[in-house]
């Protein structure tokens, strides 16, 4: 994942967000986002990108104690639920609300 741009370095994040990578770190401990450490450093997934960062928090909260590559399958992957869409997809289809409750569950 880290080969094929499904996982990016923080510096990514960084430049995408404009924050330091402390602001990556403290919303990483706070459970806002994970990472998959890899090769001795934390990587991000991609797919973060794509939403607004609050809307990932809620969501990342959503998936609870479930690790960090079951939660970067959650993020990629088309939902029957969701009508086969992604989650962002969805999101951006109004339907946060399906998204947190396919987290929960």
């Amino acid at each position: 994942w880290t080969q094929d741009g499904t996982l990016v370095p923080v510096s990514v994040l960084e430049n995408h967000w404009g924050v330091q990578r402390q602001s990556i770190d403290a919303a990483r401990r706070r459970g806002e986002i994970f990472s998959l450490f890899v090769r001795g450093r934390h990587w991000y997934p991609a797919e973060a990108l794509k939403f607004n960062r609050s809307i990932l928090s809620e969501i990342v909260k959503a998936l609870g104690e479930d690790g960090a590559s079951t939660k970067l399958i959650f993020l990629i992957k088309r939902h029957g639920a969701l009508g086969s869409r992604t989650p962002v997809e969805a999101v951006d289809n109004g339907m946060l609300h399906d998204v947190i409750r396919l987290a929960t569950a």
